[in-house]
């Protein structure tokens, strides 16, 4: 089986096949009235964080996914758009819930595909 290469893009409505999305769609017409920048990604965003705790070493890291969603302009069915993948350190010196907050956090502030 082949490797996963991230960011996974996925470009249409899953039930309708709608390229359409409403928080593009809305988001676009913002960028070309100048309300908002041109990198500007709109989508909602969920961060997951996984720690990996190897106890033969002091570094900890986290596996980290970003689900970008949207909404079909057609069916009004919510969908993933975009899935990206990061391995983050975990500062050792922070509590297992700061620390995870810490990576949440910086997740939060990528675009997809950065």
């Amino acid at each position: 089986m082949k490797p996963m290469e991230f960011p996974l893009l996925f470009d249409k409505c899953p039930l309708c096949g709608c390229k359409k999305r409403v928080l593009e769609s809305v988001g676009g017409e913002e960028m070309k009235k100048g309300k908002v920048g041109k990198d500007m990604i709109f989508s909602t965003t969920q961060p997951i964080a996984l720690a990996l705790v190897d106890p033969r070493k002091t570094v900890i890291s986290a596996l980290t996914l970003t689900v970008f969603r949207d909404i079909c302009v057609d069916c009004g069915h919510e969908y993933v758009v975009c899935i990206r993948h990061k391995v983050l350190p975990w500062p050792p010196q922070a509590s297992q819930q700061g620390g995870m907050q810490q990576i949440l956090q910086q997740l939060e502030k990528t675009p997809p595909g950065g």
